[in-house]
Formats: C-alpha cells, sequence, structure tokens
C-alpha cells in the first residue's frame, strides 16, 4: 500500500478508455470509505461521460464569458475543450449541511478526504486521474449547474481515463523539512 501511495502521480495526459460503470462504482465506494465525523455523507459525485463532456464544456464556456467578458473566442474554445480531455469526468463536491456537531471545514475536509481515496483507488485500478480545480469550481453558475448552494464547495473536476503521459515521479524521500517531532508536552 506505501509504494502505491508513493508510485501515484497526476498524469499530463489522458485519452480513452475510462473504468467501466462497474469500476467507477468501486472507484466512488472506496472515495465514500473516507473519515467522516458525523457520518453526514456530505460528499456528491456527479459522473460525466460521452456528450455530456460537450454540455459540461459549453456550460463551462458560458461561465468563464460571464466571468470575463473580455474573453476572447480562443479563451472560450479552450474552455470549452476542457472536458474532452478524458473519457471520464467526475465532479466531486461538498453538500455541507447544518450541524451543531461538525462544522464546514471539517465537512469540506472530509469530502478533499474522498477525493484523494478517489484518486488511490483509480490508481489501483490502472488509470490516471487529474483532479483539477480553477475558477470553474467556483463559479455560481456551474454550482447551480449541480444544484449546490451557495455554501456548498465543489472540491474538484476529477478527469479520468487511460494514461497516455505520464506525470514527473518522486524520489519517494521523507522531506525532513516539513516535518517536526514534539517529544515533550507543551
Amino acid at each position: 500500500m506505501i509504494a502505491a501511495l508513493h508510485a501515484r502521480v497526476t498524469p499530463k495526459q489522458l485519452q480513452e478508455v475510462g473504468p467501466t460503470r462497474i469500476q467507477l462504482e468501486q472507484i466512488i465506494c472506496a472515495a465514500q470509505s473516507a473519515p467522516d465525523h458525523g457520518r453526514l455523507k456530505p460528499w456528491r459525485f456527479f459522473v460525466i461521460e460521452g456528450e455530456a463532456r460537450h454540455k459540461l464544456g459549453r456550460l463551462m464556456a458560458s461561465a468563464l464569458a460571464q466571468r470575463s467578458p473580455d474573453s476572447t473566442s480562443d479563451e472560450l474554445a479552450k474552455e470549452a475543450a476542457k472536458p474532452l480531455r478524458a473519457p471520464v469526468i467526475v465532479v466531486i463536491a461538498c453538500k455541507v449541511q447544518p450541524s451543531l456537531k461538525v462544522s464546514a471545514l471539517e465537512q469540506v475536509m472530509a469530502v478533499a478526504a474522498a477525493a484523494q481515496n478517489f484518486q488511490l483507488a483509480v490508481h489501483s485500478l490502472g488509470y490516471g486521474c487529474q483532479w483539477k480545480t480553477g475558477p470553474a469550481a467556483q463559479d455560481p453558475a456551474i454550482k447551480q449547474a449541480f444544484d449546490l448552494a451557495e455554501a456548498d464547495i465543489l472540491i474538484g473536476f476529477m478527469y479520468v481515463g487511460t494514461i497516455t503521459q505520464p506525470g514527473p515521479t518522486r524520489d519517494g524521500s521523507l522531506d525532513t523539512s516539513r516535518v517536526s517531532y514534539w517529544s515533550s508536552v507543551l
């Protein structure tokens, strides 16, 4: 398991073929095993395949035009083409639920952990996953299209497919400059 964690990297490029429906269900089930304080299950998964990717592309281009009215036709076309980078896109979002026990931040962290589980499950099945965010993930029109409220958080667009160009590997060594050991009580 530790070797798999070290081996997972974000690929530079993906193509057909993506996971089957059964594999997607396995991946999402693994994602849903993330820690979830209060068992609120704040995660939502939206699977986008086939022609729906073009629809998402049109939505993303329209949202960009609204955010940046001075966008060029090339910029809008580039935005519309983003969902075509992979055969499957899974939008992962946090539906923040009112709770006296579990803060909105804890709910978002649970969904971020689910997104990491998602990536690891994709990797374990031999596919690649690019976790994308950017302005589109925070755009009100895009959030509304996924029935997300203003308080909800779109965690990311998970592009999934067969790796055609792998990402850079990591050396797997510990970066000790990022670790502190506290051995006495404060």
